[in-house]
């Protein structure tokens, strides 16, 4: 008794778990206040010892002398419990018992209702330091009863592991959805003849039995705190993961577009001063927010082409196909604002000839919006087609609309913007020459050094 309480004493010290006052009253074997053990007959045989252990405080002095009490009686008994756990898994006892008695390394087992998860954990280590023994296995069942915590003592690490297996990968199979008995027959099962098991868990165990303990034991606690590390996880993602900024989509403003369609002259005008005012603020608050050159130069190109749409809007001999270019001419300003907006947004530098509505290439090679040349109002382009105009040799190369492309392909007369009757191809015009941009030139300036020929 007394070599047992010394070593008690000296586990205590390693372990930090008590202090010099303890040590000495566990060295000289002083027994816990109030601590009694009561020895009782369970199922009709000698099957356990029913506890009832030291004072039921937390503090580590009275967790080492209820090591010393379980310490004491598995010297005589390889099975203990108290009442509590007698009443949940009194029927269970007798089975495990022969089964410690056919195990090929000997067991103990400690139920005790009293101790919670990081106690349970705590006493089958300081048991597998006090027992006696080269070989033999802990296990403690504590509160819930959800998981056994098991300690080995064997003479090396192989056969340490060996045996830790054999009950560790119990908790990742189905048995833990029974009950820890189950989890403690299958692994007394395997220590009759224990063999590598392939399905154990990787590393320390006892952070993932501390897991599985807390969503069983505070089901709603857990859930809080999953639902509040995936918000901070969330929130993290959205704060740190740089993204670019949102482009606005290109867009003609709507009353642009029907003014053209009705080939109205006054309803453009109203359109211009109007709808597209929203663009005009735009473009005109860019000039005045310290942009870089590149970027200057596409707000610029954005007010000429506005400037040109209002221009031809103004024109009182403006004709149908000039209100449709003035429409294309309003999407250039639209689109050159939004890319320039994005540009500033996300650190970038502009690029103008991104911005040459219907260019067939742009200043990096790559496609960009086009609207059918053989009519803008269609819409936007879908497909390169060649095309034959009656009246003009040769095939004309031009971005089509769906409907264009498919009436090409079925030999269907093509809906071509036509003045006075006449496809506007055949007239003398900037549209004529640059298909709506619909070539490789720029709209805006081909407009512009149009207008100033006169």
């Amino acid at each position: 008794m007394t070599r047992l309480a010394m070593r008690v004493a000296g586990t205590a010290v390693v372990l930090g778990v008590a202090g010099g006052g303890l040590a000495a009253g566990a060295a000289s074997a002083t027994p816990v206040t109030g601590a009694s053990v009561t020895a009782t007959s369970v199922l009709g045989t000698s099957a356990a010892v029913v506890l009832s252990a030291a004072g039921g405080t937390d503090d580590s002095g009275s967790l080492l002398g209820t090591v010393q009490t379980y310490a004491t009686q598995l010297e005589e008994e390889s099975l203990i419990a108290d009442e509590g756990s007698v009443d949940l898994y009194g029927g269970g006892f007798e089975e495990l018992r022969e089964l410690q008695d056919e195990a090929e390394v000997p067991t103990y087992i400690v139920f005790d209702s009293a101790l919670d998860f990081q106690q349970d954990t705590t006493v089958a280590q300081l048991l597998a330091d006090v027992l006696p023994g080269e070989e033999f296995v802990v296990m403690v069942v504590g509160e819930g009863g959800y998981m056994p915590a098991v300690e080995v003592v064997a003479p090396d690490e192989d056969r340490t592991r060996l045996l830790e297996s054999q009950f560790y990968s119990t908790s990742m199979s189905g048995a833990r959805s029974d009950s820890v008995l189950v989890q403690l027959r299958t692994g007394l099962e395997r220590l009759q003849d224990p063999e590598p098991v392939t399905n154990v868990s990787s590393g320390d165990n006892s952070t993932w039995r501390w897991i599985q303990y807390q969503i069983t034991v505070y089901p709603m606690r857990s859930f809080v705190i999953a639902v509040g590390l995936i918000a901070v996880v969330a929130a993290a993602l959205w704060f740190f993961i740089p993204r670019g900024a949102k482009r606005k989509r290109y867009r003609i403003p709507k009353a642009v577009a029907r003014a053209a369609a009705a080939a109205d002259r006054g309803a453009m005008r109203r359109a211009l001063g109007d709808d597209a005012l929203d663009v005009v603020e735009r473009l005109e608050k860019l000039q005045t927010d310290g942009i870089d050159r590149e970027t200057a130069d596409l707000v610029e190109h954005g007010l000429d082409a506005y400037g040109q749409a209002r221009r031809i809007a103004d024109d009182a001999d403006s004709q149908e196909d000039d209100l449709a270019g003035a429409m294309v001419l309003m999407g250039i300003a639209e689109s050159a604002v939004s890319r320039a907006e994005a540009s500033i947004g996300s650190g970038r530098k502009g690029d103008r000839g991104r911005f040459r509505l219907g260019a067939r290439k742009t200043g990096g090679g790559a496609p960009s919006q086009e609207l059918c040349s053989i009519d803008p109002r269609h819409g936007q382009a879908k497909k390169t087609i060649d095309a034959d105009v009656a009246g003009r040799e040769g095939t004309i190369t031009l971005p089509a609309c769906a409907k264009c492309v498919h009436d090409a392909g079925n030999d269907n007369p093509l809906q071509w913007l036509s003045v006075a009757g006449k496809p506007y191809v055949l007239r003398d015009t900037v549209w004529a020459s640059t298909l709506y941009g619909g070539t490789q030139e720029d709209l805006v300036d081909a407009v512009v050094e149009a207008r100033m020929k006169g």
